[in-house]
């Protein structure tokens, strides 16, 4: 009786629970409302899943892997090797 006393709330909530958690009274199963939601959860989850997806693939296809610096860089490398090989291959004599 003293705990009632110095929270008198807390005897509100003991005689009954008011949080229905989308069940049916009888026999506890879940209510259609229950399922409406789940379903409506379950849809919005699907989707940005699928919209996060597009954004990351929209973005990676705009984002080069190799910047073009790097690329120029390489392509120079591979005409001057070209360049140095043909040159001496104009020099061999081999038959």
């Amino acid at each position: 009786m003293q705990a009632r006393m110095e929270w008198p709330w807390l005897a509100l909530t003991e005689l009954c629970c008011r949080y229905r958690d989308y069940r049916n009274a009888d026999d506890y199963t879940y209510t259609v409302q229950f399922w409406h939601i789940f379903a409506a959860r379950l849809a919005f989850l699907i989707l940005f899943e699928h919209v996060a997806l597009c954004v990351k693939l929209i973005a990676a296809w705009y984002i080069p892997d190799v910047p073009q610096k790097v690329k120029n860089i390489i392509l120079k490398e591979k005409h001057s090797n070209l360049q140095n090989e043909l040159s001496m291959t104009e020099y061999s004599t081999e038959v």
